[in-house]
């Protein structure tokens, strides 16, 4: 008999593109926050004969860790009328880092037993980079000179090109968030890395700088993977907001 259709990992990232040629590897991704709790799962769709009113089924579910056997996990009794999708958890203390494999059987109140393909989930708890990230580059002008200014900014088509360093390990799916401003400021730009060459480029377009006072503020960034596991802040760059007296600057 056929298997039933796999486990829905119900947290997981997707992966985009076909599933021949995905755009990201990793099978079913899970978030770091993800990771931190159960497991939620679902069945999508019944299985033959699931119980209805007066009957009960027996769903076992059965876990392997990355690189071991299949084991049971969990087991539970379900009365009639079973409804679906059903949700179904796994305990966290079962998720560790790597690719794990995961299914269920099904024991209907008939006694015949049926099973689910195997689905796979990952957990990825890489941090992008193992120590501060570096300075960002600018343009020379921007941090030794008069600026962002008006001339500037007609001069590089309203933008300020911001390059973040490459570095060791990176993977497809890891982005880049650009900060600038007063303490503690938001993020104004994220941008994914490119993993083609030696340096991200990240455009911050001019109304990030006009809705600034003139005066110098902090440019820095912070990597993070796809998973969501971040890096520290990097090192800082001083620039200048330097346009014509406005209203905002007094």
């Amino acid at each position: 008999m056929d298997a039933l259709p796999a486990l829905r990992i119900v947290d997981a990232l997707g992966i985009y593109g076909e599933s021949s040629d995905p755009v990201y590897p990793e099978k079913n991704l899970l978030p770091i926050w993800a990771s931190r709790f159960d497991l939620h799962l679902e069945v999508l769709r019944p299985w033959p004969e699931s119980a209805v009113a007066g009957q009960t089924d027996v769903v076992e579910i059965l876990f392997a860790e990355p690189g071991g056997e299949f084991k049971q996990v969990d087991q539970r009794s379900l009365e009639g009328l079973i409804t679906f999708p059903l949700k179904l958890e796994l305990d966290n203390q079962h998720l560790v880092e790597g690719e794990s494999r995961i299914f269920f059987r099904v024991r209907t109140h008939n006694q015949n037993v049926y099973e689910s393909e195997p689905a796979a989930f990952t957990i990825d708890k890489r941090i992008p980079l193992d120590k501060r990230p570096p300075t960002p580059i600018v343009d020379e002008p921007l941090y030794d000179g008069p600026g962002v200014t008006e001339g500037y900014l007609k001069a590089n088509c309203d933008v300020v090109k911001v390059r973040i360093p490459g570095y060791l390990g990176y993977k497809k799916g890891d982005r880049v968030s650009i900060l600038f401003g007063p303490l503690n400021p938001p993020p104004v730009a994220e941008a994914l890395i490119d993993v083609r060459a030696s340096e991200t480029v990240v455009a911050l377009p001019r109304y990030v700088f006009e809705s600034l006072k003139n005066g110098v503020y902090l440019l820095h960034y912070r990597l993070e993977s796809r998973a969501g596991a971040q890096t520290e802040l990097s090192t800082g760059k001083f620039i200048r907001v330097n346009f014509p007296p406005r209203e905002s600057d007094t």
